[in-house]
């Protein structure tokens, strides 16, 4: 799109998102246009985002991984990468406008870049793989800014961060393309977008495989009618059988409940309207929702809920008298709750309905969202502050001790990082020994786990015992997984 063109139109503030909420993955509603315009304001915005492009696989893989999950809802824009979520999102009554594959959104970006005098990076793919995709652009593209760096292929948190840091930063692109196998990109993004800096990262996939010729793409009327993964069975038949069957019969289980839950929302739904109120509580703001909470309502209740976060007031959030919610509902409480992440505000929801709840059990959204049952409980964790309650600091005989509390992931991880190291400071001067009690964590991601190697081995150079005493089922199940029993001293730690 032309400059002048594009100074013409009237963009909406970056708080602001139409979420359509399908199988508990929050979807942007865009068209590939309108998600082009998008991420070129992140890039003028100049802050980092990571997007995620989300198909059958990602639904599917989420479901059955609780850190990819949170991954995939923490993006700061998520596309339908597949047909058979946009075919899904209009039998539930809130059609998606349109596919948006990474296969399609990239080259667009890349065409964006050169137009711009934006730089692009490659990171990951087989060795060569980069360099051939930059060789064939540049023919296209001879002015383009392109770098490339594929690192050794190894475990998430075994990765030579520091070099993958430095040749990226060094580059100072616009776009970051991340091809690091299926799930690990978007995990890497989650661990490290904000801190590497880069206004537009996305994990591609096979992307710059296409990109180098390395593999070829499906002819134009099988991407149109959906038929784009049945070429690449045909390809791979022995690699994607077996993927495309299970991921198959699993989405369509997702779809048949969410479906069945639909239609039966429909027949008890009511014509009660809705309304809101906001109410000032301290240093926070309460809003009462009633009555229908849906693609009718929703934007209304956004709009001034976000305000308010935006302002860095925290809020809690009534449902208490929702009697009907639906995907968009659903979405803008998704919304808020990682907007209130993201700037380190306050939120939570208080007594939600039986009808909001069967929503947010639907789309497995639980653990996900701040509920509590009462709203004093909900009020009492607005006024308390976010930062404020993810550590308690204090003496266990000759032991420091810590407790961690809520969710440690890349949203908490500077302010959880800093308490840790400062809680070891606080051990060296009158102690030897800190004590680690992590039974009240409710989630613990890749970047959590990162935050206690570092405390770890902020001990270790201070000459400190450090000793976890007790784990919750979500960090034991984590630490079982990562192996970090051969790593830090878990004597004694038994979940709880």
């Amino acid at each position: 799109m032309p400059d002048s063109a594009r100074d013409e139109k009237t963009f909406r503030p970056e708080r602001e998102r139409e979420l359509v909420v399908l199988m508990g993955i929050p979807l942007d509603n865009l068209s590939m246009d309108e998600t082009v315009d998008r991420l070129e304001e992140f890039v003028e915005s100049g802050r980092p985002h990571y997007v995620a492009t989300a198909n059958v696989n990602f639904v599917v893989a989420a479901h059955r991984d609780e850190e990819f999950m949170e991954v995939v809802r923490m993006a700061d824009l998520i596309t339908a990468d597949g047909m058979p979520l946009i075919w899904a999102s209009s039998k539930l009554g809130l059609p998606l406008k349109e596919r948006v594959t990474g296969s399609d959104l990239v080259p667009r970006l890349i065409e964006l870049a050169a137009r711009r005098n934006w730089g692009i990076f490659f990171l990951g793919g087989a060795p060569g793989v980069g360099e051939e995709a930059a060789r064939r652009l540049h023919e296209s593209y001879p002015d383009l800014r392109i770098g490339h760096y594929s690192p050794e292929f190894t475990p998430l948190l075994e990765m030579d961060q520091e070099t993958v840091f430095r040749e990226v930063q060094s580059f100072r692109p616009q776009f970051l393309f991340v091809s690091l196998g299926a799930g690990k990109a978007e995990k890497w993004l989650r661990m490290n977008s904000a801190q590497i800096g880069v206004p537009v990262a996305i994990g591609v996939g096979a992307t710059i495989d296409f990109l180098a010729g390395r593999v070829s793409r499906a002819p134009e009327w099988m991407k149109k009618t959906g038929l784009e993964w049945f070429y690449r069975f045909l390809q791979e038949p022995r690699r994607m059988f077996g993927r495309y069957f299970r991921d198959f019969w699993a989405f369509a289980r997702l779809y048949r409940a969410e479906r069945r839950s639909f239609l039966e929302r429909q027949k008890t739904a009511d014509s009660t309207r809705s309304e809101m109120r906001m109410q000032e509580d301290g240093s926070g703001k309460i809003c009462i929702v009633d009555g229908r909470f849906d693609s009718m309502t929703a934007d209304g209740i956004a709009h001034n809920a976000e305000g308010e976060l935006e302002k860095g007031n925290g809020v809690a959030l009534d449902l208490s008298g929702v009697t009907f919610m639906d995907s968009r509902g659903l979405g803008v409480l998704v919304a808020l709750e990682k907007m209130a992440r993201k700037n380190n505000v306050p939120f939570a929801i208080g007594a939600a309905s039986e009808d909001a709840m069967r929503v947010i059990r639907l789309g497995r959204l639980e653990d996900f969202l701040p509920l509590h049952e009462s709203m004093a409980a909900a009020r009492k964790l607005v006024m308390a502050g976010r930062e404020d309650s993810l550590l308690e600091l204090g003496r266990e005989g000759e032991a420091t001790r810590v407790r961690l509390l809520g969710r440690l992931d890349a949203d908490s991880f500077q302010a959880m990082k800093k308490k840790l190291l400062g809680a070891v400071d606080e051990a060296e001067r009158g102690v030897h020994r800190v004590e680690l009690d992590l039974s009240h964590v409710d989630f613990m991601d890749s970047t959590g786990l990162t935050a206690i190697i570092l405390m770890h081995k902020a001990c270790v150079q201070h000459g400190i015992e450090l000793d976890i005493v007790a784990l919750s089922e979500p960090v034991a199940r984590l630490f079982a997984l990562t192996k970090m029993e051969a790593y830090l001293n878990l004597t004694g730690a038994k979940a709880s």
